[in-house]
């Protein structure tokens, strides 16, 4: 069951990954500075921003889950979340 939960936190992850790197990319090449994206401290300073995706990874689907007026009642457990996110 931990491995399941790892790969749903993974996969949105991945998905808030690939909207704040589109976002970064995109500002800097319309900023016309895409000479960045060689320089180590670009990417030591996407640290931050990786930090507030594994974040929210693990967040917002906890938060979707508990308030959604259509989940099933009972108890917050963690099987309950996978059958919710059908991960199980």
């Amino acid at each position: 069951m931990i491995g399941k939960l790892v790969l749903l936190h993974l996969r949105w992850f991945g998905l808030f990954a690939f909207v704040g790197g589109l976002a970064i990319v995109f500002g800097n090449i319309q900023e016309g500075q895409s000479a960045v994206f060689t320089t180590a401290a670009f990417w030591i300073g996407l640290a931050p921003v990786i930090a507030v995706v594994a974040i929210l990874a693990v967040l917002v689907p906890w938060l979707v889950f508990m308030i959604d007026p259509r989940r099933p009642a009972g108890a917050v457990t963690a099987e309950a979340f996978l059958r919710y996110w059908k991960a199980l």
